[in-house]
């Protein structure tokens, strides 16, 4: 009902956007095409959430969602098939991108969409649609862009989920609420998967016992993450990977795990990725995304679009 609502709104503003007086031609474009994308990213997750993955059925006959793209509070909308909804996300990427004009906001205007979001959500769509040339070209462009990542290995560091971090591209969703931070616990046998040398164990948990550990992401309005750059270097590797340019995977990963490990374990993780081979380095790849974006709302669909377990 709230994702609905949301579209209503994006519909409104695409289909009144003549009658926008009170600013600049160059603002009401650059609201015109965060309105675009509004509505791209809301079907975008309404159709993870109660559609087929693209990748494990045939899109064009699955029925998914309903499409909302006129402001019609009284219209009966009727289910769509995957590839439309997904073709209708894409579209209004493009139109989006022909209106767009700000790169990046000021920190307490994070939230909103620039241009940069552009790349980061159409990349995420074509991996998510097994589209691995796309998702790769996107990604590479983003990272071109916005190449910052935090050093976690350093004292002094901020969380790469905070909207004031190097890495943040948008900071619309917040990260986890305060009461879902406190009642849960992360699961030991998952912390446990972390490697020895990986500084997101101690960063991203705090162990209160052997067993039990805190989850220090989320828990306040400044830990909002939507699109941030370490997912592009993922993204970018475990395409490059897919697509068999091994050299161009690892150099991404590189970059990217010296960031997060230790000094003195990179050249053991730089070898074991030299040594893996097509799925092997997919494998080392996704399990490096799980670790990264754990508990900020990716692994559901991930494992959606992978080797999701019977439940």
């Amino acid at each position: 009902r709230r994702y609905y609502h949301t579209l209503y709104i994006a519909n409104y503003v695409i289909e009144h956007q003549r009658e926008i007086t009170e600013s600049s031609t160059k603002d009401i474009d650059q609201l015109l095409g965060e309105s675009y994308m509004l509505r791209a990213y809301t079907h975008f997750i309404l159709v993870g959430l109660f559609g087929e993955d693209f990748t494990h059925c045939n899109p064009e006959k699955s029925l998914s969602i309903p499409l909302s793209t006129h402001a019609d509070v009284d219209a009966v909308l009727e289910r769509n098939s995957v590839n439309d909804v997904y073709k209708q996300i894409l579209a209004d990427i493009d139109s989006a991108e022909v209106h767009m004009n700000v790169e990046k906001w000021d920190d307490d205007l994070s939230y909103r969409f620039s241009t940069l979001s552009i790349p980061a959500l159409r990349s995420r769509v074509y991996l998510y649609m097994g589209n691995w040339e796309r998702a790769l070209n996107d990604a590479k462009f983003l990272i071109d862009k916005h190449p910052d990542l935090e050093d976690l290995t350093q004292t002094s560091f901020m969380m790469p989920t905070n909207y004031k971090s190097c890495e943040c591209i948008q900071a619309l969703e917040k990260v986890m609420k305060p009461a879902y931070k406190t009642i849960g616990l992360p699961n030991v046998t998952f912390i446990n998967t972390y490697r020895s040398g990986d500084m997101r164990k101690s960063r991203y948990f705090k162990a209160r016992t052997s067993r039990i550990y805190d989850l220090q992401k989320g828990g306040s309005d400044a830990e909002r993450s939507t699109f941030r750059s370490a997912e592009a270097y993922l993204t970018a590797a475990e395409c490059a990977a897919r697509l068999g340019k091994k050299s161009e995977a690892v150099g991404y990963m590189k970059t990217f795990l010296e960031t997060r490990y230790a000094r003195a374990i990179i050249a053991n993780l730089e070898a074991e990725m030299e040594e893996a081979n097509g799925e092997a380095l997919v494998d080392f790849i996704i399990e490096e995304r799980h670790h990264e974006l754990a508990y900020e709302g990716h692994r559901w669909f991930d494992l959606r679009r992978t080797t999701q377990p019977s439940i």
